[in-house]
């Protein structure tokens, strides 16, 4: 994940920010799994480094993928589809109110 904004957004973001990742695995796990290059991290150095690690790096591909496996399957529980799932949960939730 590449980010780079205006400066003063960055700041204002980082201020008013309720969690340390961007990318929505992260935050989910609390722990960076997707590489995030925001800022000063987003340039042509640590991208590549990024790239080059996650090309060769077998573990790093091995703890992505079984992630991106878990959800995929936490998604398709019960062979529903992810709208379904959604779908039923603001339902239930609006008949609680």
């Amino acid at each position: 994940i590449t980010y780079k904004v205006n400066p003063i957004s960055a700041v204002l973001f980082k201020f008013l920010s309720l969690t340390k990742y961007v990318n929505i695995i992260n935050y989910l796990y609390d722990k960076e799994i997707i590489p995030e290059l925001l800022q000063s991290r987003c340039n042509q150095e640590d991208l590549y480094r990024t790239s080059i690690d996650l090309l060769k790096n077998k573990d790093m591909q091995f703890k992505q993928t079984s992630v991106f496996r878990k959800l995929n399957e936490k998604l398709l529980d019960n062979n529903s589809n992810p709208s379904d799932i959604a779908a039923t949960a603001i339902l239930s939730e609006n008949q609680i109110k």
